[in-house]
């Protein structure tokens, strides 16, 4: 069972749709920064990666965020929700200002089709 408490996705992800199409049913690689959740990381499986030989890169520190309330330890709530899709999806806990590039391209032998980009909104 999926639980969320918060949603900025779903009003968002179905207009990247079009600019995407050209990944559905076909072998892709996505980078993911700030996971939170997982409801965009199970959007973009269902909705985008497919086949399933894609596979997800999901960079978050998942950590408990003062600043943003979030005074919960969500990784295990990212696991749950994305539970069904974990063969596909690989787990990076860090902040991105802490990993390597080359780090995370060894995930995906070198390259990303889709990145999508929703980390800490601080500057």
């Amino acid at each position: 069972m999926t639980t969320y408490r918060d949603d900025w996705t779903s009003d968002r992800l179905p207009k990247w749709l079009p600019h995407v199409q050209h990944l559905v049913n076909r072998q892709a690689n996505a980078l993911e920064i700030g996971a939170f959740e997982g409801r965009s990381t199970r959007w973009m499986i269902e909705n985008i990666l497919k086949c399933p030989n894609s596979l997800i890169v999901c960079l978050d520190p998942f950590c408990e965020n003062d600043k943003f309330e979030r005074h919960i330890d969500y990784l295990p709530r990212f696991v749950e929700n994305t539970k069904p899709y974990r063969d596909m999806i690989r787990i990076v806990q860090s902040f991105s200002q802490d990993i390597l590039p080359e780090t995370l391209l060894d995930f995906v032998s070198g390259k990303f089709d889709l990145v999508y980009v929703d980390g800490s909104h601080e500057t």
